[in-house]
Formats: structure tokens, C-alpha cells, sequence
């Protein structure tokens, strides 16, 4: 029965791994590019920017695409006006994201390296164009077409931003301000594409009889915040604590600690390859499974990739784990040898991480939102506490085994709450009976 509903309603599943896995690359290369190119000091800075415009894009777009992926899985009746009010609250909320920060920037006196405050207003419209551009990948994932919504999400400005980077520095004009202006332009570029193909997308799609209104849009967010807030604040926090050690360590450390984790965690992600190339074609199965009611479809299809994603990370971890000094040595040169130690950590984690299951998309799509909010909550607080103590005292190296540790253990608790509502997500010793 998988089977046939894979076949049947997922189409380009080949093509979608393919697009994770270059999206998943590329995202490593840039790191790769971004640490020769230039150098420990200016990559931390630049690995600190890159995550924190993530990280306000993530709160701009407010849920809204998790949203967009349920209402094209079926959760809505009038797709145009769902995602037309969508997408303008994300413009709201980036556009509050973005002054909020300039207004913090002007508040304690703090100016990037290079940056007059219109090419600071610049930097920061990045936030705006990825909102869009993750928005639009949503959609057409949702609608079907896999690859190139993966692309828009995940792909597209890392690869745009190294070509940048690769231009620049063949004209001789790269340094940190140049480099980082282009990491803006490749979001803008990205959106440019990315939002045209999913209105495409939708042709065919019956609009509603009733126009955009303000009316309209007040009824939307009344009736969706409080699961657009949960969403939004559980992707951010979720966001957030995945590069807590940048903050940690850019806090209670130096620039060139950050550069080490970074890179570490940049070649451990590549660990998670596998179960990120499952998402990238199981999280609309899991939304119509779940909002058809079929969890023992639900079930065994999480379970089968677990299975399958265990098996395929063990060569990857012990490579990353036994070879960690000349692996990275290899890539990003001698000066980057501390990083080895948190790479054999992280990288064993992110193994047990995968054991668990997909629980963050499961979370998320089947009605856990404010569950794994809460959870994300509780872990803020530990780094809050703990992991600015084991930045300072042990730097990268601690950090890494404290996020390893964190991020672990949310989890088992993450799996077992999808447990006590009939969904297995992790890796079960027996044949669970279906």
C-alpha cells in the first residue's frame, strides 16, 4: 500500500533526493569556500551573520510555511486566499523582524565591519527575500513538484552565494563586506525564481469568489495564530538551538572557536544526509497520512526509513569519528585541525539523533506544535545556562559535547510523545506489529 501511494501521489521522489542531497552539498561547499577564502576570523564572522539572518527569516515567516505545506496536503478549501494571507503576514512579521534588529544595532552602537546603515538595510533585506523564498519552496513541495521546492528551501542561495564568492574573488574584490552583500543578493535572486514557479504551481487552483481584504486577513490570523505561532516559534527555537554553540562560543569565546564548530558541524550534517534526504519526500506523506487518519500507513513508513537510514550512517560515522584530523585537514586546511575533536562528537550524536526518527517534521505536521515548543523552550534554558559555562570553560570542543548531549535528548522525548499519540518514529530492535 506504501507502495502505491508513493507512486501514485509522490511524484519525482528521485528527483527530490537528488535535490536534497546537492542542497545538503552545496550548503557544505559554501562552508568549505567561505573558511579558505577567507580565513578563520573573518569565516566566523561571516558563519554569525549567515545563521542570525536564518534565524530572523525563520521568525518573518511566522509558520507560515509548515502552513502552506498542510494547506497543500489538503488542510484547506480556498488554497489562494490561505496562502495569499499567508504570505502577507510574513511580510509583516519580516519586515518587524528587520527593524527590530537595526533598531538593536542602533541602540548598542554596534556596526558591522565595512557597513554604512543603507548597506546595513541591505544585509538585512535578505530576511524578507528568504521568508518568500522558503514560502514558495512550501508550496511547491506541497503541490507536488519535490526537487524544485527543495531547491527554493535549501539549495539555491548556498550555491548562488559560492558562485558569488568565486566571482568576487576573481576580480580581486572579496573581503568580508563584499561577501557578505552577496549572501543578500543570492536570497533576493533565489526569491526571484523561486516565487514566479510557485504560482505557476498553482494554476488550475479555483480562487474565491471574495477578494483579498483587510476583513479577510484579521479573520486569518485569528483563526491560525496560535498554530502559526507554535510552528513559527518552534522552527525559530529549533533554529536557534541547533547554532547555539555560535552564540556560546562568540560570546564566551572567539571568532575562531566559532569557525571550528562551524566547520564541524557542517561536515557532521553530512551524517544527516540520509534522514534529510527521506524528509525531503516523507513529510507530505506523513501530512496526508496523518490527516487521512492512516497512522498505520504513517507507521510503517517512518519506520522503514529508519531501518534503512541506520544502516547507511554507520560507514559515514566511523569515517567521520576515526579519520576526523585529516578529513579535516583535507578540506579546509591545517589551521582548521581543532576542529576535529567536536567533529568525532557531533557526528556520533547526529547517529542517534537519526536512530530517534524524523521527529521534528512528525512533530510539527501531526498537531505536536506546541509540544515541541515547549521542549525547544526548556532547551533554550539549558544553553541559556549550561552551554555558556562549557563555552567559556571548555570551548569548542565542550560545546559540542553539550549540544550533542541537548540535542539528543530532545529527541527520546520528542519520540516518545509522537508514542503516546500512536506515532513511532524511532528505530524499534523487533518488527513493531502494525
Amino acid at each position: 500500500m506504501i507502495g502505491r501511494f508513493l507512486a501514485g501521489r509522490q511524484r519525482g521522489a528521485a528527483g527530490a533526493v537528488l535535490a536534497r542531497a546537492v542542497s545538503i552539498l552545496a550548503s557544505f561547499l559554501l562552508t568549505v569556500a567561505v573558511a579558505r577564502l577567507l580565513g578563520v576570523e573573518a569565516a566566523g564572522s561571516y558563519f554569525l551573520v549567515f545563521t542570525s539572518l536564518a534565524v530572523v527569516a525563520t521568525f518573518g515567516r511566522f509558520g507560515t510555511d509548515n502552513l502552506a505545506l498542510k494547506i497543500c496536503g489538503g488542510d484547506s478549501k480556498d488554497i489562494f486566499a490561505e496562502l495569499g494571507y499567508g504570505v502577507a503576514l510574513a511580510s509583516l512579521a519580516s519586515l518587524v523582524g528587520v527593524g527590530f534588529v537595526y533598531l538593536a544595532m542602533i541602540v548598542v552602537d554596534y556596526r558591522l565591519p565595512g557597513f554604512s546603515p543603507g548597506l546595513t538595510l541591505g544585509l538585512l533585506s535578505a530576511v524578507l527575500a528568504q521568508a518568500f523564498a522558503v514560502i514558495a519552496g512550501a508550496v511547491l513541495r506541497g503541490r507536488g513538484h519535490l526537487a524544485k521546492g527543495i531547491v527554493a528551501e535549501l539549495g539555491s542561495i548556498p550555491v548562488l552565494a559560492m558562485l558569488l564568492l568565486l566571482m568576487l574573488r576573481s576580480i580581486g574584490a572579496l573581503d568580508l563586506t563584499t561577501a557578505l552583500l552577496s549572501l543578500a543578493a543570492a536570497s533576493w535572486l533565489t526569491a526571484l525564481w523561486a516565487v514566479p514557479t510557485a504560482l505557476v504551481s498553482l494554476a488550475g487552483e479555483e480562487r474565491s469568489s471574495n477578494g483579498p481584504s483587510i476583513g479577510g486577513f484579521c479573520r486569518y490570523v485569528r483563526s491560525r495564530f496560535r498554530p502559526l505561532a507554535s510552528m513559527m516559534g518552534t522552527s525559530l527555537l529549533f533554529l536557534v538551538l541547533t547554532w547555539s554553540p555560535l552564540y556560546a562560543l562568540s560570546l564566551m569565546g572567539s571568532l575562531a572557536s566559532v569557525s571550528y564548530f562551524t566547520t564541524a558541524a557542517r561536515l557532521a550534517n553530512l551524517v544527516s544526509l540520509v534522514p534529510a534526504l527521506q524528509v525531503a519526500y516523507l513529510a507530505p506523506a506523513f501530512a496526508r497520512l496523518f490527516h487521512s487518519g492512516d497512522l498505520t500507513s504513517l507507521n510503517a513508513m517512518s519506520a522503514r526509513a529508519v531501518r534503512q537510514a541506520g544502516v547507511l550512517l554507520l560507514f559515514p560515522v566511523s569515517a567521520l569519528t576515526i579519520g576526523a584530523v585529516p578529513v579535516i585537514t583535507l578540506l579546509y586546511g591545517a589551521e582548521f585541525e581543532p576542529a576535529a575533536a567536536p567533529l568525532a562528537v557531533l557526528a556520533v550524536g547526529s547517529l542517534v539523533m537519526a536512530l530517534a526518527g524524523h521527529v521534528n517534521p512528525l512533530m510539527l505536521l501531526c498537531n505536536l506544535e506546541s509540544h515541541a515548543l515547549a521542549l525547544n523552550v526548556l532547551l533554550v534554558a539549558l544553553w541559556a545556562t549550561g552551554g555558556l559555562w562549557t563555552a567559556g570553560e571548555f570551548g569548542a570542543v565542550g560545546v559540542a559535547w553539550f549540544s550533542a548531549t541537548v540535542n539528543t535528548s530532545y529527541a527520546v522525548v520528542a519520540a516518545w510523545l509522537l508514542q503516546s499519540r500512536g506515532i513511532r518514529s524511532y528505530l524499534a530492535l523487533s518488527r513493531p506489529d502494525f
